[in-house]
């Protein structure tokens, strides 16, 4: 046996004893490697890859595809046998479209094959009924373990947060029929569980609760692997869009829904508040409270998001916040009432917070000693403040 085919299969045979659960796979460099040859560490649900092992691996898999293409007709490869080269593949390489593709084709095949069926007979579940669903719980694992992992590139990749979209739009969301997320785990160890399909409008919509809170916190998990994470982001945005078009009035959405709203808006401001200068952050938390609110005018959700407003705008003065993505989001917020969807009154008096804040900074700006650290600070953020009350001044839209 080849080195190639021996690091391939150490890799292959770690992960495929963990696939119905989530795990953290890290990637070694030499150094932290124990000494000998090298070999995956596994500690629980934590898996540990060395680099060394990774490469030859990552080589002999991508042989592997390419002798299951079409262009091969003449060589028998397994469903499985493509499975297991596609993880290795997308373990190195997120962006690898084949391989992202042909896990796409094997769930479309088992989804076919259990449509031919009916879900159960006289004794259970069908066989290809719990083998579909058995291959979706794989796939979301295998996505969660990559997007909550301290892998490189993984948790901001485009493609792989695509293949995620696929998946929840063409088998969670669509009923009747395939599967649905019932409620998947987002800690470390704990599987992604599907169960059938509901029918029931309510239970679509607690369905669709608890799939949308647990899809925020992997979002929220991957963004703090990588910052500014706008793919993670734009895939939540695209989620809560999706469920927010499915339904034809206000009224159909649920008490339990709107709370699920409400909370996914708040823990966004929070994680914002930790993240002052990730821009991908702020503006979900710009589209989630416009959402929020706009489905709950003059209740809770507008309090709460007028409170976040204000903490906002009063954690920038406090702490002397310079960056533009805190500002950006505080001079849309108060300059328009579409943006987060705070009235008028309470824009003007965040308004009036910074004018105030601007006239007091100049007070202090004459006492202090012209060249102290303190008053160049405080030069940089008045001329910051001073250009966001402009701007806000320029574009002030009233409400109708």
């Amino acid at each position: 046996m080849s080195s190639e085919q021996d690091a391939y299969n150490q890799i292959v045979t770690c992960l495929k004893g963990l696939e119905i659960q989530t795990v953290e796979i890290e990637i070694l460099p030499s150094a932290l490697c124990p000494p000998g040859p090298p070999q995956v560490i596994q500690d629980e649900q934590a898996v540990g890859i060395p680099k060394a092992l990774l490469i030859p691996a990552f080589k002999h898999a991508l042989r592997v595809l390419a002798l299951g293409q079409p262009h091969n007709p003449g060589t028998v490869m397994t469903r499985e046998q493509r499975l297991n080269a596609t993880m290795v593949v997308l373990l190195v390489a997120p962006e690898h479209l084949t391989a992202a593709n042909i896990r796409k084709r094997n769930l479309l095949a088992l989804c076919e094959s259990a449509s031919n069926t009916s879900q159960t007979n006289g004794i259970g579940i069908r066989p290809e009924f719990q083998e579909f669903t058995r291959a979706l719980q794989v796939e979301l694992n295998l996505l969660d373990s990559l997007f909550t992992s301290p892998l490189h590139k993984h948790a901001k990749s485009p493609t792989l947060w695509s293949h995620r979209r696929w998946l929840i739009t063409k088998f969670l969301l669509n009923t009747p029929g395939p599967p649905r997320a019932s409620e998947p785990a987002r800690t470390t160890g704990q599987s992604s569980t599907v169960s059938p399909s509901l029918s029931k409008p309510s239970d679509l919509q607690q369905n669709q609760v608890r799939l949308l809170s647990n899809e925020f916190e992997i979002v929220s998990r991957a963004a703090l692997q990588h910052p500014r994470n706008y793919p993670a982001f734009d895939y939540l945005r695209r989620l809560v869009t999706h469920l927010m078009t499915s339904t034809t009035s206000d009224t159909m959405l649920s008490s339990e829904f709107k709370d699920a709203l409400c909370t996914i808006c708040e823990k966004t401001h929070k994680l914002a508040l930790q993240n002052l200068g990730d821009t991908s952050i702020w503006a979900f938390w710009q589209y989630i409270s416009n959402v929020t609110v706009s489905h709950d005018p003059g209740g809770s959700a507008d309090q709460n998001v007028t409170f976040a407003v204000k903490d906002t705008l009063e954690t920038a003065l406090r702490l002397r916040w310079r960056g533009e993505a805190i500002w950006g989001c505080l001079r849309s917020a108060l300059a328009s009432g579409e943006i987060v969807g705070i009235c008028e009154d309470e824009r003007r008096h965040g308004h009036r917070i910074l004018k105030d804040w601007l006239v007091q900074c100049n007070l202090e700006g004459e006492g202090e000693g012209q060249d102290s650290v303190v008053t160049r600070d405080l030069e940089e953020l008045s001329s910051i403040v001073g250009r966001a009350v402009k701007w806000i001044d320029l574009h002030w839209e009233s409400d109708i």
